[in-house]
């Protein structure tokens, strides 16, 4: 089982990395994270995973069991902050002055 768990994370690392990197340098500041939910919504698309979209920078991604019982949701912020971003990665911010220095690229990623 455990083989199996790592084969397929190594699997989905590229997708992942891509991922990870293209939000990081593409953040957007609270309520106005509409390419960053366009974006989402592609790769739910790519990976065949049904979504709905209440509003442009809300996405909620639905995955069902098939089967009765207790529902989980997860929640992933997808928001950046008003900072302006000195790493020099080079998949910085292209946006000025604003970065994801919280994680929320990586919530959005692991999500």
């Amino acid at each position: 089982m455990f083989d199996f768990i790592r084969n397929r994370a190594q699997a989905l690392q590229p997708d992942m990395v891509e991922c990870f990197r293209y939000l990081h340098r593409h953040p957007e500041t609270a309520h106005h994270e509409q390419n960053t939910n366009a974006y989402i919504r592609t790769m739910l698309d790519r990976f065949g995973v049904r979504w709905e979209g209440p509003a442009d920078n809300i996405t909620i991604a639905v995955v069902e069991s098939g089967q009765p019982g207790p529902v989980v949701g997860l929640r992933c912020d997808t928001d950046a902050l008003p900072v302006t971003e000195e790493t020099g990665l080079e998949y910085a911010s292209e946006n000025p002055g604003v970065m994801h220095a919280c994680g929320h690229d990586a919530h959005i990623t692991l999500g």
